[in-house]
């Protein structure tokens, strides 16, 4: 299988394992239908192609720093071959997003685990049932906040 990495425009980042439905993959996790570019380390970035229209996305500055264009909502990252299909990132990008994002074996950027660490995540890859699921809690969590 593949691994993505997800990284939302609302902080939440998380390595994904794709399934072998690529193309549905990507447009669960972008919301909607699919646009790509590539990054200066070669890598895909998949976004929502109507994003700048959707009220409830934001600016991703994590993605628009990589790719070198302002982007907003989620965004994607993966690879692909010489044939043009998706690979997912390689050790090495995994490597250097998780450095980059300063991930280790006990942090990533959500689900609170205790009171020491509230912003915790394991970095192995979770599945995109998972990310669509928090995406879904988080939308929630926000609605509420604003009707307050």
């Amino acid at each position: 299988m593949n691994t993505y990495l997800f990284v939302s425009d609302r902080g939440p980042v998380a390595f994904v394992e794709g399934t072998d439905n690529t193309l549905n993959d990507l447009q669960r996790l972008v919301d909607g239908f699919v646009e790509v570019q590539v990054t200066q380390h070669g890598e895909d970035a998949w976004f929502n192609e109507e994003g700048t229209f959707r009220n409830n996305f934001f600016q991703n500055n994590v993605a628009s720093f990589e790719v070198g264009i302002p982007l907003v909502g989620p965004v994607v990252f993966t690879r692909s071959n010489e044939l043009g299909e998706t690979t997912g990132l390689t050790d090495a990008d995994i490597r250097r997003w998780a450095e980059l994002l300063e991930m280790d074996e006990n942090e990533g950027t959500w689900f609170e685990s205790d009171e020491d660490q509230p912003w915790t995540m394991p970095i192995e890859p979770v599945s995109i049932d998972y990310v669509v699921k928090m995406m879904e809690d988080l939308d929630a969590a926000l609605a509420a906040a604003i009707a307050g």
